[in-house]
């Protein structure tokens, strides 16, 4: 089975905010939000938590 990971280009469109002025790396506020994202998208899908 193959779980997909998060959709970060989605969450990052409307979180500008988070990504440098270089458009590839994360701010120092982005680290923690992204790393939220990524357990909460694997909490829906492999536990099913909601």
């Amino acid at each position: 089975m193959i779980i997909r990971g998060p959709d970060f280009w989605t969450y990052f469109h409307g979180r500008q905010d988070l990504i440098s002025p270089d458009g590839v790396h994360l701010t120092a506020r982005g680290t923690r939000p992204t790393g939220q994202h990524w357990a909460d998208t694997m909490a829906r899908r492999v536990y099913r938590v909601e």
